[in-house]
C-alpha cells in the first residue's frame, strides 16, 4: 500500500486507475492539469479525437510513452497540410486510415482520398512536460479534380486555391471545379443625361488556352485581341481592352 501526501490547491483534480496482467512495482498516476484531463482520452487509435480543419488543437505529453491520437473526415479529394507547434521535439506523424495513403505533395502538405486519417503527436526522444502544451493544426487548402483529366497543378495556399489544367490548357478547374468562362451582360438605360448600352459577353473559343508554366508545356505564346463593345482605351483606330494576369502560384 502506498499513500501521496501534497498540498492541493482550490480546483477540481482527475485520478485515473490503469490496470494491466503481471507482476512487480505499480505506480499511482494523477493528472497535473485540466489540459491533461481533457486530452489524455485520445492516447489510443480507437480512442482518437475527432477534430474540425483549420482548427487549433492543444495537448500536452505528459510522459514518456505518450501517444496523442487525432482523426479527421474527408468527404472530397483533398489537399491539406498538417503542423505542429511546440518548444520540445514533439513529432504529429500519420498513423493510418481507412482509405488510401496520403500522397505527400512538398513536405507536410499532403493529398488525400475520402476515408477518415488518423494522426499521431508523441516525442521520439522521450520527452514530456505537462506544464508544456503544444499545438497542431490540419489545414485545408483546396479539394481538386481527377488527374487523369487535368494533371497540371498548382497551388496558391494562402488563398486556399488549387488550380488544374491539362497539358493543352483546354480544360481547367479550380479547387476541383471546372471552370467556364462564358459570360453576358446586356443593359440598356435612357434618360435626361443621355442613354447607356451594354453588350457584353466572353465566350470559350477553341484557341483559347489556360495553361500552368512548365518545362515541357509552355502557353500562350500569343493573345490576339478580337473586338469589345467596351474598350479600356482607344489607340488609333483600334479599341484596346486591357487584360491583366498575376500569380503567385506555386507549382508541383
Amino acid at each position: 500500500m502506498s499513500t501521496v501526501n501534497t498540498v492541493l490547491e482550490a480546483g477540481t483534480y482527475f485520478v485515473a486507475v490503469n490496470g494491466y496482467e503481471g507482476i512487480g512495482n505499480f505506480a499511482f498516476a494523477y493528472y497535473e492539469s485540466s489540459i491533461d484531463a481533457d486530452y489524455e482520452i485520445n492516447d489510443y487509435f480507437n480512442a482518437a479525437n475527432e477534430v474540425a480543419l483549420s482548427t487549433n488543437l492543444v495537448g500536452v505529453i505528459d510522459n514518456p510513452n505518450d501517444f496523442d491520437y487525432y482523426k479527421f473526415t474527408i468527404s472530397q479529394p483533398t489537399i491539406m497540410r498538417y503542423s505542429i507547434t511546440n518548444t520540445n521535439d514533439y513529432v504529429l506523424a500519420y498513423a493510418g486510415s481507412t482509405g488510401s495513403a496520403p500522397i505527400i505533395i512538398d513536405g507536410n502538405m499532403i493529398k488525400v482520398q475520402p476515408g477518415i486519417y488518423y494522426f499521431a503527436v508523441y516525442s521520439p526522444t522521450g520527452t514530456y512536460d505537462s506544464d508544456t502544451s503544444y499545438t497542431v493544426n490540419f489545414k485545408k487548402i483546396g479539394e481538386y479534380a481527377d488527374e487523369s483529366i487535368v494533371p497540371l497543378r498548382a497551388i496558391h495556399e494562402s488563398s486556399g486555391i488549387v488550380f488544374q489544367t491539362n497539358v493543352l490548357g483546354t480544360k481547367y478547374y479550380v479547387n476541383g471545379n471546372a471552370i467556364d468562362i462564358s459570360y453576358s451582360y446586356q443593359f440598356s438605360a435612357n434618360n435626361s443625361g443621355g442613354s447607356q448600352n451594354y453588350n457584353i459577353s466572353l465566350q470559350s473559343m477553341d484557341g483559347m488556352r489556360c495553361q500552368i508554366w512548365n518545362e515541357e508545356v509552355q502557353g500562350p505564346d500569343v493573345v490576339y485581341y478580337h473586338s469589345s463593345t467596351r474598350p479600356y482605351i482607344n489607340v488609333g483606330s483600334k479599341n484596346l481592352l486591357r487584360l491583366m494576369f498575376y500569380t503567385d502560384f506555386r507549382c508541383f
